[in-house]
């Protein structure tokens, strides 16, 4: 089985785990994750996803499909 159906978010002041965001079934295996100030990006090989994360919620805004396996993901603000 791949990775887990979810990202964690951390607590930059803490340096702790503050939550969770589910992307999809474990085995979406989310891969990578490009981040801007205005949202994080995150590229599942498994599910040929990248899901759009806005950072201040850690509420999904998009999930787009993007085919077989994507193992990276670069964004320009």
């Amino acid at each position: 089985m791949l990775g887990p159906g979810s990202v964690s978010t951390v607590d930059t002041q803490s340096n702790r785990i503050s939550g969770s965001v589910n992307l999809g079934r474990p085995g979406t295996d989310p891969f990578d994750i490009a981040v801007t100030p205005a949202a994080m990006y995150v590229a599942s090989q498994a599910a040929g996803t990248v899901t759009v994360i806005n950072p201040n919620s850690s509420k999904i805004t998009a999930s787009v499909t993007v085919g077989n396996s994507p193992y990276g993901i670069a964004v320009s603000p």
